[in-house]
Order: C-alpha cells, then structure tokens, then sequence
C-alpha cells in the first residue's frame, strides 16, 4: 500500500467505531456505529452496482443507503462518494476483520463485505481473493462450550490442555474454572505457570517456540498449498520435552504404541505426501527431502494451484438488525481491542508491558477509552478510575479520553487482569473477559462486538503509565 510506485498507490479506507492502529493508517478512517457493518456493507453493494451500471444484488435491493448512513452514523455523500471510489478502482478490495464478524450477525456482514469483491471481478486474480468450499480444522466456540458442558456432567476424566490459558481467556460467563474442578485429572503442558497450569493436577512443560519442531499449513484462501516450517534455532534451556514426545511415549506405556519414533518422525511421515506433490523442490526419499525442507523453511508450489470457486461466493440475502439502540451518555457500545500482549501470554514479558501502545502510548496497565466530548458531559478526567459494567460482569480501570473513538463507544485493550503467569503480570490491570458473553454466532464463533456496557466514577484516581505529554491531545483532563 504505501512502498509501491510513488506516483501510484492504494487507497485504504478503515470503517469501525474505534481508530486502531490499521485506521490510523488509513486514508480515511469513517467511524460507523458497532454492528451496522453489514448494513453500510449492502448499502455500498448498490451503491456499487448502481455506479458501474449493472444488477443491484438480490440482498442489497431493498437498501436504503441514505437510511443505512444515518443508522451507521456518517454522512449519506461520504457513502456514496466510497462506493464510486470502490467501483472505479482497477484493483477494489473489500477485507472483512475484527469487530465486526465478532457480533451475532458476523457471518452475514462477512458474506455482505465478501459480495463486494464479487461485484468488482476480483475473484482469483493477483491482489483479490480466493474463496474455496474447503473447511477449516479450527475449533469454534461452540465446540468450547460443549466441553464445558460433559466437564460439569463429569463425562471427561482426563483434560489434556496445550498452548493455552482457557481460564484466562475464555468469558468468565462460560464458567470454565468451575467445569475443571470437576475434571479428575488435569494435565498441563504450559510453558509457564498460567491460570490454567496452577489448577492443573499435572504441569509437563513443552519446549518454548524457540526450542520447537512443527509445521503450519496457509490457509486454505491462498492461491496454492503453501506449508512452513518450524524448527528449534536453540538446544532446550531447561529439562522440557515436546508434548508429542510426551504423548508418544505415554501411549507406549499404555501398551498401545503409535507408529512414530518421536515427534520429527512423525512430522516427516506427514510431509511425505508432499514430495510428489509438484512443489518447486523434490527429492527420491524422506530424509533428503527433509533437509530441504529444513533449508528453505517450508514448501509451496510456485504456480497458482486453486481455482477461482465461484459456488464459494456469499449467495444469501440477509436482514440485519442493526446497532442496539443505547440511552445517551448512560449506555455504550463495548469494544474489547487487542495489544502487543496478544491473548494474554506476553504479559509476562517486561519489554513488551514496556513498549507503548501506537495509539495511546500507554504501559503496563488497563485503561479504558472514552470519547473527551462524551468524558466532559459525564465529568470524567484522565486517570479517573471507573466501574464499567455490562449483563456479563464488571470491572474497574483508569480512563483514558481518546478522541479517535465515537462518543457513543468505550474501548478495553485485552491481555492484562492475571491472578498467575509471573511477577510482571500477576496482580495488573483488570481482564475484560469478564465482561463478555458466551454467545456464539452463526459461525459457531465469540459474540464478543454487540455488548453494550454502563460506566461510574468510583471516586478513585490511579494514574497511567504512558510516554506522551501528561498534557494529552486537549491538554491535561
């Protein structure tokens, strides 16, 4: 986008109630309402059509644009203006993310914002995108919640948990902590005394990533099979084992041995496949084959290998509800953001609780976003600590007044709220988890964007760590 041709590039418009770091970057930030993604996404799809002179799509056909820009919360002529942006373009793309297929309707508006790259022909060609029929092995929320349903039944004896922190992580509505007590036995494979781990009956710790054997597969919307490999760049620091070794030799002992030595015998017997599958190297056998894959981080194919599945395509008319209507100045939109800690895991790393956020410049804390327009009316300061709440539960953080947030919205970062994981996390901020539902939507994911959420001033004061002018963007609040 930005380190192509000087005298031509993109032109990148980010639409979402709350300026994050890729709407920061952006040409134009257009900061809707949450959950009237779907709805500007079929307002834009006529708009579209209508400029390009053809069919308006079955879904978008009973849209109004101009009552969509008013629900949504923008200008009707800036709407309009995109859209003949998006349909002149020679190379438009519509990517759907984030907030907003994380809300009861995420899968519609993704299928709706997906219809725009159909409109403009920018299906399987360089630059667009691929859609394939091809499902994903990805555990949903909804698998998640099953299992918490047969531990609270006692139907699982034996709980194997590896490369994550449920108890951390997972809304604290789904009432995981409690369903693991019932587990008889709870093994552990953590890297480091998480939540999880220090209510586990057994904690058999894995090699870190750096001291790992593995391998990922792309996604299955890329444009050819692309695999990487992942292997160890130093020896093992302390006394772990791989938890594939661990399993191996556990089935052993149980007298029923799995056909693999350890953990690279079985990563070679699964890419054995792989050799005569047309990649730009090959080799007569494993072991050779092996060191290439070793050498060159991976295999792929260097011609496009997936064709364009047109049955792919969003088809569906949907009917969206819109954005929850709110009482003014006493109900808001709740958007839970990601930071540098991820999901939570790097929060026992110092240099990254250290390094600001690129929004906000804040450290080492939770803080709550609030509109300055919004924060005067309701005489809330920077660092004034408040209790927000929402049908799911509460907690307790400083304000921030951030004024690249609508005045209807306020904003979490995630990561922070440990009770374990070490010194530089335990005891830190405050977890938004415990804010959220348990909700899944269609796609069997998170409804964590459609949470409306109530805000009170506790009194209290707890200044923020942060690197920019305490005298802020409007001087100091």
């Amino acid at each position: 986008m930005r380190q192509a041709r000087p005298t031509r590039r993109g032109y990148l418009v980010a639409f979402e109630a709350r300026q994050s770091l890729t709407a920061g970057n952006a040409d134009e930030w257009i900061p809707i309402k949450p959950g009237s993604e779907g709805l500007v996404a079929l307002a834009l799809a006529r708009l579209v059509a209508e400029a390009r002179g053809e069919d308006v799509p079955a879904a978008a056909r009973s849209i109004d644009p101009a009552t969509v820009a008013e629900t949504a919360g923008i200008e009707p002529a800036k709407l309009t203006e995109l859209a003949r942006l998006f349909a002149a373009s020679e190379h438009s793309l519509a990517i759907p993310g984030g907030g907003a297929i994380c809300q009861h309707e995420g899968l519609a508006t993704a299928q709706a914002i997906l219809q725009l790259n159909v409109q403009v022909n920018n299906l399987g060609v360089p630059g667009g995108v691929y859609l394939t029929n091809t499902e994903q092995p990805t555990t949903s929320l909804a698998e998640v919640y099953n299992l918490v349903q047969k531990m609270n039944n006692s139907q699982v004896k034996v709980l194997f948990i590896h490369s994550a922190n449920p108890v951390f992580e997972l809304p604290k509505v789904l009432g995981f902590e409690e369903a693991l007590a019932k587990v008889p036995l709870v093994i552990s494979f953590a890297t480091f005394p998480d939540e999880t781990a220090m209510l586990s009956d057994y904690v058999l710790p894995d090699h870190s990533p750096l001291e790992s054997f593995g391998y990922q597969r792309m996604l299955a919307a890329a444009d050819r099979p692309v695999y990487s490999s992942i292997q160890p760049v130093v020896a093992p620091l302390y006394d772990t084992r791989s938890t594939a070794d661990v399993l191996l030799a556990a089935a052993a002992a149980a007298g029923s041995p799995l056909p693999y030595t350890d953990e690279v015998d079985f990563i070679q017997q699964m890419i054995v496949p792989l050799i005569s599958a047309g990649g730009f190297y090959t080799a007569p056998e494993i072991q050779t084959f092996w060191s290439r894959w070793l050498q060159y981080g991976g295999w792929w194919v260097t011609e496009q290998g997936l064709d364009t599945d047109i049955s792919a395509a969003p088809s569906r008319s949907a009917a969206f509800s819109g954005p929850i209507a709110l009482e003014e100045d006493k109900q808001f939109h709740l958007v839970v953001f990601p930071t540098q800690l991820g999901d939570g895991a790097g929060a026992n790393r110092p240099w990254l609780q250290e390094m600001p956020d690129p929004m906000t410049t804040l450290t080492w804390n939770t803080w709550v976003e609030i509109n300055p327009e919004t924060a005067d009316r309701l005489g809330i300061h920077d660092d004034d600590v408040v209790r927000v709440t929402t049908p799911y539960g509460a907690l307790e953080a400083s304000v921030y007044r951030y004024p690249a947030i609508r005045p209807d919205t306020i904003a979490i970062p995630f990561g922070q709220g440990h009770t374990a994981l070490g010194r530089w996390a335990e005891g830190r901020g405050a977890n938004p988890a415990a804010l959220l539902p348990a909700a899944v939507n269609e796609s069997g994911d998170l409804a964590y964007n459609d949470v409306v959420a109530s805000i009170a001033l506790t009194g209290k004061r707890r200044p923020l760590a942060r690197v920019e002018s305490r005298e802020g963007v409007y001087g100091e609040h």
